[in-house]
């Protein structure tokens, strides 16, 4: 049996802010090209959305002594105006992960929080979650938030811990040049900006962000979110810090690139998202869109690893993005490596499209042939969706329409997990029985296999497609 919480984004990372001077980041130019900067905009979304109650933004793993510094100064705001419309963001528009830390980057400071944009057209780089009078509520708020919390004051307070955890990733990061690695494969961007950015509240979380100046060159946000500390209380940062940086930063090269090409690109990869549809959900990649944006995102990480001569690092990638549902990113990545040896001239990727267009072509056809071999939960006892078990229920039954393997994986934990016994296949090993303890009025939630644990396999060793559960008892 296989229990796992359910965790977003993966990261291996620790957090940065700097100092604050009259509201504005002080920046500082790395050798390796970017800006590295304390974020006061950044840190006072996450800290938002922390109190909203953002699952993304309160992960176990962000805790340390200065996340505990906020709770305690901040929480006694948790029912400012502020907080409930973030709430009630979230639940009308999914103002979630990524969409706080775009709207941070189109503020010009705090605390005035004013635009550096219009609003009408909407800015092409502001997440389309964010509607325009929802916007101008949200920063009237917040200007009152920074005000009444004293929410600068907080931030000056703590500018030594900020600058301790800025001195550790420059140490770290010293003399490797991403950026111009970047250029090398998308092709230089005149006036382009490059800024990384960690926060220790995003904790296992990291988001891509840009800002298009009216001049029409951008600011490039990595915004990294951190969850490893030692005995001091400082980042631990380990090798896989330059994955994640390279795979925020590819973002903001790769999305547009995609997007414009969706016509190219939808009939081949919309297949292939209906295959992966609940693990892609699960990462909260819920359009086809985003599959082939971080399907892109993997493949330029895995390239920039080989490039970096780092074969451990690069395995150890490709393993994770299998557990995560893109065990296509290896080949990808082979494809985008003959490609750049082959071209011309230093282009960007544009070129590129058709042979990506291609490649999911392929890679759907190959997925969808796979599938048919994999074997398929035919029902199950309570019935998965239903909402009136009998909390007297003593077992589950998983009936699968052909034999199995002797194996199993029921993931999950925490208190909506049921309390299961051992299970047993029948004698066809077509019919799994689980022992189980429930409770009434209560709600229970897991799934058979995941992208990581796959114990759920044919007799001709298939695994499983992930399968969702869900019930709720009633009362007694």
């Amino acid at each position: 049996m296989v229990y796992q919480k359910s965790k977003s984004c993966f990261v291996q990372l620790a957090c940065l802010l700097g100092m604050v001077l009259l509201g504005h980041a002080v920046m500082a130019q790395e050798k390796s090209g970017i800006q590295i900067s304390a974020d006061p905009r950044v840190e006072l979304m996450s800290i938002v959305f922390r109190l909203a109650g953002n699952q993304e933004y309160n992960m176990a793993n962000s805790k340390c002594p200065y996340t505990e510094a906020v709770d305690e100064y901040f929480m006694i705001y948790k029912n400012h105006p502020l907080i409930q419309t973030a709430r009630r963001l979230r639940e009308k528009y999914g103002v979630s992960y990524d969409a706080p830390m775009s709207l941070a980057v189109h503020i010009d400071n705090v605390p005035s929080l004013a635009l550096r944009v219009p609003l009408r057209p909407h800015p092409a780089k502001l997440d389309k979650r964010w509607q325009a009078d929802e916007i101008k509520l949200f920063l009237g708020q917040a200007r009152d938030f920074v005000e009444k919390s004293g929410f600068m004051a907080f931030h000056q307070q703590h500018k030594h811990t900020y600058l301790g955890f800025n001195r550790h990733l420059q140490a770290k990061i010293q003399g490797r040049n991403i950026i111009s690695w970047f250029d090398g494969l998308f092709g230089a961007k005149p006036g382009l900006q490059t800024r990384l950015v960690l926060s220790a509240i995003n904790g296992g979380s990291s988001y891509g962000a840009t800002f298009m100046r009216p001049d029409a060159s951008a600011e490039v946000y990595s915004i990294i979110g951190m969850h490893q500390y030692d005995q001091k209380g400082m980042p631990v940062f380990t090798d896989f810090v330059f994955a994640l940086i390279v795979h925020e930063f590819a973002h903001s090269y790769v999305n547009p690139l995609v997007l414009g090409s969706q016509d190219l690109l939808k009939n081949s990869v919309s297949r292939l998202f209906q295959l992966y549809r609940d693990q892609m959900k699960a990462s909260a990649y819920g359009t086809w869109q985003i599959m082939a944006c971080e399907t892109l995102v993997r493949a330029v990480v895995q390239l920039y690893l080989r490039d970096q001569n780092r074969p451990g690092d690069a395995a150890r990638h490709l393993e994770k993005m299998k557990q995560r549902g893109f065990a296509w990113v290896g080949k990808l990545a082979d494809l985008l490596e003959r490609y750049r040896k082959q071209r011309p001239k230093q282009d960007d990727l544009k070129p590129f499209l058709p042979q990506l267009a291609a490649f999911f072509k392929v890679t759907v056809r190959d997925e969808e042939e796979q599938d048919k071999k994999r074997p398929v939960m035919v029902s199950m006892s309570p019935a998965n969706g239903a909402g009136d078990v009998n909390p007297d229920t003593a077992q589950m039954q998983i009936v699968f329409d052909r034999p199995m393997r002797k194996g199993w994986a029921l993931v999950g934990g925490g208190k909506h997990y049921p309390d299961t016994g051992d299970p047993s296949y029948d004698a066809a090993r077509k019919i799994l029985t689980v022992p189980v303890k429930l409770k009434p009025n209560w709600s229970y939630k897991f799934w058979l296999n995941s992208n990581k644990f796959q114990g759920f396999r044919s007799a001709e060793g298939v695994a499983l497609r992930s399968v969702k559960v869900e019930f709720k008892t009633r009362g007694r």
